[in-house]
């Protein structure tokens, strides 16, 4: 060879096999752990006992290992390509409920708190009761907000290429079989064959004779039968020809190409529009057996054939163009949804390759398929489609908002809010005030990726919402973008009387955005927070003056660190340490600034 393969000594990656084997006997447990949920009821000690150990386990781990990743396949678990768990049975799959949600990679950093981990087995044990969760697992994980514990859905590292239409490209390269034909031509005269075996008058053969168009045969039967299976040179080389054109032979494009010449030869309305209805059907049939590549080059072809026709001035063309908007008819898209539902081992990236290549027509048949498919990947194949072919009909797929179904709505947001486009805004109007939390949340991260002074108004009114951490949410994003109109609203929330009685993040949370969002006129209000004197505090209290401490760090100015100067020195040991704390931040800001 006139190349050398060079190898890196860095290629070779050394396997630790006890930590492996730790890792598999940690997941092992976490398993045993989950069905305990499932099989104890919440009375019982044994479930917490079993979460101890657990997050025991996975704490002795992450002393080793400062993140824990596990990569989620159909049936299996790999820890650093090894694999730690695998599926008894269809029925008893643990890894499942993950992939099924899209979920292909799970990681575990250091310093996990056993809260987090708790949260993290009760939503595993949630989902595998699926009769009672309508939700999907990457979602439930999406609302918990884990800080430690973080998961990779299978379409974050899709790379769709670009399809170059052309019918040279369509053809696709075949494997070889692996078959020594050369067997075929072995020299059977080594079989051994004598006259006793075409004994014709034995005793046993007497009733089997000969038809008189043999008689002619020569005596000795075995030497030609024998002669029957000799081939020269010529013909071995001719056979071995047959052989390899076969091997190499495309039926299914062959019947493509011929169908096409059916169509190009059609004179009359009628028999053209019958070879379409038939190439229709053959379209069909090949998504029905889950050929996706197949029904791409019939639509591929179809669309070849509208440009010739365009380019001739053909009436032809217009007919072809019809054809091409029935790809996307409710009819062919119900065929698209059973062999998703039904079918294995499906190419994902060709269906979205397929649906992204039909009309906007399909837009409202695609939307009614979101309500219809079953599994995660299929879904997220649609949305794909739909952020494409929808981009320049924001109102066609709007309309979706109006579906009953909740999760057909939440995609349907989610679609808007990857388009981009300012004509979503009047859509969110509807959906940010929706009866599932899950609508509403989807609508506050779809309204933030449009970044203007209307779509601040949802985040606003998302202030409002019932739920907390969707509070939480939309006043990250205010707090992003600086929203000045969003600082009044905050206030309000601080002012409530009820504002005590929240968690302690979101207190912190509130805290701090109110500081950031007003700056030096949020001072004054979180200074009387911070120093305000309370004969017999409750712990509440002493919880808002300690985040109001630590937000006031938040405030770059002179009067905000002599404030937080002077609590430093105070005899509450909490309160000046967090003074401190507070001054640090600021410091380190304004070092980030300059």
């Amino acid at each position: 060879m006139s190349e050398m393969l060079q190898i890196d000594e860095s290629d070779f990656i050394e396997i630790d096999e006890a930590q492996v084997r730790s890792v598999a006997e940690a997941f092992n447990q976490l398993i045993k752990t989950v069905k305990a949920k499932l099989v104890y009821p919440s009375s019982s000690k044994l479930p917490g006992q079993f979460v101890d150990k657990l997050f025991n386990d996975f704490t002795a781990l992450l002393g080793d290992i400062e993140k824990l990743k596990l990569k989620i396949e159909a049936d299996s678990v790999l820890f650093s390509d090894q694999v730690i768990y695998k599926a008894a049975s269809k029925t008893d799959n643990f890894a499942h409920p993950f992939f099924r949600d899209g979920i292909i990679e799970l990681e575990f950093d250091r310093d996990l708190p056993f809260e987090e981990f708790e949260k993290f087995v009760d939503t595993l044990a949630l989902i595998t009761r699926s009769a009672h969760v309508e939700d999907d697992l990457a979602t439930l994980l999406w609302e918990i907000g884990f800080e430690k514990i973080s998961y990779r859905l299978m379409d974050d590292s899709l790379d769709l290429e670009t399809f170059e239409y052309g019918t040279s490209m369509i053809k696709t390269p075949l494997e070889s079989s692996g078959v020594d034909y050369s067997e075929v031509f072995l020299d059977e005269s080594n079989l051994g064959l004598t006259d006793e075996d075409f004994d014709l008058e034995s005793e046993k053969n007497k009733a089997r004779k000969l038809p008189a168009g043999y008689r002619n045969v020569p005596d000795n039967v075995a030497d030609y039968i024998t002669g029957l299976s000799q081939y020269d040179e010529s013909e071995k080389s001719a056979i071995a020809e047959l052989i390899k054109s076969d091997e190499n032979f495309e039926c299914k494009q062959y019947i493509i190409d011929i169908l096409f010449e059916i169509l190009g030869a059609e004179g009359d309305n009628a028999s053209y529009n019958e070879t379409l209805e038939l190439i229709s059907k053959v379209r069909d049939d090949f998504i029905k057996v889950v050929d996706i590549q197949s029904a791409i080059t019939i639509l591929n072809m179809t669309k070849e054939l509208q440009e010739a026709l365009k380019n001739l001035g053909d009436d032809k063309e217009k007919k072809i163009g019809k054809f091409i908007k029935s790809f996307g008819a409710s009819e062919r898209i119900r065929v698209m949804v059973d062999m998703l539902n039904n079918s294995k081992d499906i190419n994902y990236s060709g269906v979205t390759e397929y649906l992204t290549m039909l009309s906007w027509e399909a837009i409202t048949p695609l939307i009614w398929a979101l309500g219809e498919l079953n599994h995660y990947p299929a879904r997220r194949a649609v949305c794909q489609a739909l952020e494409t072919i929808a981009a320049d009909h924001v109102d066609v797929l709007g309309k979706g908002t109006e579906n009953p179904r909740w999760y057909v709505v939440r995609n349907v947001i989610m679609i808007l809010g990857k388009i981009g486009s300012t004509k979503a805004l009047n859509y969110f109007q509807r959906t940010i005030t929706h009866s599932d939390i899950r609508v509403r949340k989807e609508t506050v991260v779809s309204a933030a990726k449009i970044n203007n002074e209307q779509s601040a108004d949802f985040l606003i009114m998302a202030l409002k919402d019932e739920s907390e951490s969707l509070q939480t949410l939309a006043l990250k994003e205010l707090v992003k973008r600086k929203s000045v109109k969003a600082f009044i609203h905050v206030e309000h929330m601080i002012e409530d009387k009820k504002f005590k009685n929240r968690p302690a993040d979101q207190i912190k949370e509130i805290l701090e955005a109110y500081a950031r969002l007003g700056g030096r006129d949020a001072f004054e209000k979180l200074k009387r927070m911070a120093t305000r004197t309370i004969l017999i505090p409750s712990e509440k209290e002493d919880r808002i003056k300690f985040y109001a401490v630590m937000a006031i760090g938040c405030i770059q100015s002179a009067s905000a660190y002599q404030i937080l100067d002077k609590i430093s020195r105070s005899r509450n040991k909490n309160m000046a340490d967090g003074a401190r704390r507070a001054m640090n931040r600021m410091k380190k800001e304004k070092e980030i600034v300059k």
